[in-house]
Order: C-alpha cells, then structure tokens, then sequence
C-alpha cells in the first residue's frame, strides 16, 4: 500500500463519506427538482435503473476514482483472502443470523419479508439491497485504509482497541433497545423480539471477532472509529423518526462497521467483508446503509 500523505488521506476520506451521506438526499431532491420519473418510458427505466445505479454512485464510484486518481491499484485494497476470508465471514455473521432466526421463532410475522425470499418477486429491490450493502461495506473498508494515514496514531493492543468503542456501543445500544421496546409496548401494545436480538446479534458478532481475530497485532482507536462513525452516521439520516429509533438503528450499523474495522486491522481479508455484507443482505431484516435509498 502506497504512503498517502495526512492531507491527502483526509481530503479522500471526507468527499467519500460526504457523498456517502448526503449524495442520495441530493439526487432524490434533484429528481424532485426535474421529474424525469413522469416523462413516458424515462419514468419505467428510472424505476429499475435508479435503485441499482444510486448506490453504486454513492458508495464505490468515488473511492475508485480516487483510486485512479492517485495512481493505486484497487488490488492493493481488496488484498487477497481467497476462500478462508469468505468463510470467516460468514462465520462472524451466524451470531446475527442466528439472532434473527431465533427473533422468527419466537415471532414469526415480522420477519417473514427477508430480502430473499422476496428475490422471484421483487428481483430488482433485492439487487439494490445487495448492491447497497456490499457498496456500504466496500467503502467502510476503504475509509479504514485511509484512517491510517489520515489521522494521528496511538498504538493500542487489538483487545484493547476493539473493547475500548464496544462499551461505548453496548451502552448506547441497551439504552436505545430499552426505549424502543418500551414505546412499542405502551404505544403499540406489541413487543417485537427482533428488536431486542439484532443488537444482541452484532455484540455477538463482535465478541466472536474479537476471540477469532485477536493476536499480537496492534491498531489504533481512530482507525477502528472511522468505519463505526461512518456507519452509524448513516442511521441518523435515513428518517426523521423519533430519536430513540435512530439511536437503534446506528448502534447496530456501528456495531458492523466496529466489525469491518477489525477484519481489516488483523486479517486484511475483503472476502471476508464481502461475505458479511451477502449475509446482511440476504438474510437480516436490517436495512441497507445507504441514507436515504
């Protein structure tokens, strides 16, 4: 991996995330602006074409060009892990997989709309939620590559790193667990399992991380914080929904993007990575990343 100076690092980083962000808020106000949608034929190829082209746009598209712009090579982020770094992968999503699973036994109603079984019916939705999370992910991992350059390290054991943002998640996750339950239960008359399980789910996925990946390698606090904040950014701006809501919602994209970090700090396998995002994808009631899509 070629030396990118502090400067340069951040420069990429920031206009990756700021697209990330707000590049979907400002094409749908864009497509509000000139409604294309309601000229004949434009309006049925914009309805399969739109979802699909958005995330790539908005996730990849701009780290690529960097990419080229710096004259790097993608292979030297996407370094090579081969069949053990998918497995892993899907080994370190079975503990929100198996959340899930339990949240259906328990309830079967709310969950019996995952992305795949929808996939005979609703072919071009479940390509844009697949799209959208592999593209979520891609470029959690980029911003994780640049965090070493962009920002000052302070050298900490791997345990130490990962143990140090989970507190701080496992906290603001409980909390907002416990308020949304409470106000499904007093509002709505209903408790929902999955609501409890999910971040139950990616704690686990952590802690498994954490015993699989933990070794004599170090990392540092702000290079395991860049894909946590990214992604828990993006919860915040997918709705104005009540605050409790959001707080759900980015605790468990933090969670995932906490994980990402920790592949890349210790096995720097983006199989693996490409494997948690299809399990998420497929298979997880959790909705893509990408605000506003």
């Amino acid at each position: 991996m070629r030396y990118t100076s502090p400067e340069d690092a951040r420069s990429d980083l920031f206009l990756s995330a700021g697209v990330f962000l707000f590049g979907p808020f400002i094409l749908r106000l864009v497509l509000d602006i000139i409604p294309l949608q309601r000229i004949p034929r434009v309006g049925a190829v914009l309805s399969i074409a739109l979802p699909i082209a958005l995330p790539i746009v908005c996730t990849v598209l701009v780290p690529y060009l960097l990419i080229r712009y710096r004259k790097e090579s993608v292979r030297e982020y996407v370094e090579d892990g081969g069949t053990a770094g998918f497995s892993l992968g899907l080994l370190l999503s079975t503990p929100i997989l198996g959340a899930v699973l339990l949240a259906l036994l328990i309830q079967p109603g709310p969950l019996t709309g995952l992305p795949v079984l929808a996939l005979s019916s609703d072919v071009v939705g479940t390509l844009a939620q697949v799209i959208s999370w592999v593209g979520s992910v891609a470029l959690a991992w980029y911003a994780t590559v640049k965090a070493r350059d962009a920002f000052r390290i302070v050298p900490k054991t791997f345990p130490e790193g990962t143990l140090e943002i989970g507190r701080i998640l496992a906290i603001i996750a409980a909390v907002a667990t416990l308020l949304v339950s409470l106000r499904l239960t007093l509002n709505a008359g209903r408790f929902e399992p999955i609501v409890v399980l999910l971040p139950l789910g990616v704690a686990g996925a952590v802690g498994l991380a954490l015993r699989r990946l933990a070794g004599p390698s170090t990392t540092s606090r702000s290079v395991l914080l860049t894909p946590t904040l990214l992604l828990a950014l993006s919860g915040f701006t997918l709705a104005l929904s009540a605050l409790d809501i959001v707080l759900h919602e980015a605790a468990i994209y933090a969670g995932i993007g906490l994980l990402i970090g920790m592949i890349q700090e210790s096995r720097k396998s983006f199989y693996a990575v490409l494997a948690l995002s299809l399990a998420l994808a497929l298979l997880t009631p959790i909705p893509d990343p990408l605000p506003l899509a």
